[in-house]
């Protein structure tokens, strides 16, 4: 597969619970067939947020620097993934973060 990716919404209905899941189960089979067919790779859709497991006391010193620096808990913790993840080297630089 070359570097192309597929992000399309996929949509199904179903007047039954059968049916719902029979239709789900095809357009899920279908649309993979035709991403193989265009040599596009299927990606996983995101809708923007996620849970993340901390330590507690990671999570208070989260909090209070996020604070300390103007920010909600959501924003310091966006502009911290913003910024690792705009790093040219970044896959380089995960192998020298022990985490």
């Amino acid at each position: 597969m070359d570097n192309k990716v597929n992000n399309d919404l996929i949509t199904f209905e179903g007047e039954t619970v059968q049916r719902l899941k029979d239709n789900f189960h095809y357009v899920v089979d279908e649309h993979i067939k035709d991403c193989e067919a265009e040599n596009i790779s299927v990606e996983k859709s995101y809708k923007g947020s996620f849970n993340i497991r901390l330590t507690p006391d990671l999570h208070r010193k989260a909090a209070i620097t996020a604070k300390n620096c103007g920010y909600t808990l959501n924003a310091f913790v966006k502009k911290a993934i913003e910024r690792y993840s705009m790093c040219e080297r970044s896959a380089d630089l995960a192998k020298t973060v022990k985490i």
